[in-house]
């Protein structure tokens, strides 16, 4: 099976092509200064914790919470979680996560990929973690950034 660490590697951390998909390990999301949206997590498939890591080079706010990194797990399941944020560089980083057990939080490593999908205003992330295979179905999460 896959392990896709050898092609990001190779690619600088760039996108590459897969199987008829373009491949990437991190998203960066324009946004304005000032954005708000909101993330769901559609579905997960894999025997460890997922989630979501969104980080700012500025601040979000997820209900009291602030800081400029934050990791959204999957026992949010199938609800919105909304967040305002700030970001001095117009970009909203959006990445896979998962958590073992060992007392990291894992990305970026071995399997671990992204599949970019748009409906709408809406962005569809279906990712791999780091198993080595390529059925990009461990997490499965939507992102709306608001317009407005």
């Amino acid at each position: 099976m896959p392990s896709f660490e050898k092609e990001f590697r190779e690619s600088n951390g760039q996108s590459f092509e897969y199987n008829g998909n373009t491949i990437i390990g991190i998203d960066r999301l324009k946004v304005e200064k000032e954005f708000s949206g909101y993330v769901i997590i559609i579905s997960v498939n894999s025997d460890w914790l997922q989630g979501v890591r969104l980080k700012v080079n500025g601040e979000l706010e997820i209900d009291t919470d602030k800081g400029p990194i934050f990791n959204l797990w999957q026992n949010y399941i199938n609800k919105p979680i909304y967040f305002h944020g700030t970001s001095k560089d117009k970009q909203l980083l959006v990445w896979n996560v998962w958590y073992t057990g060992n007392g990291v939080t894992n990305y970026w490593h071995n399997g671990a990929a992204m599949i970019k999908e748009t409906d709408g205003d809406a962005i569809i992330y279906r990712c791999n973690d780091g198993h080595p295979d390529d059925n990009f179905d461990d997490i499965v999460f939507k992102i709306v950034i608001d317009t407005e």
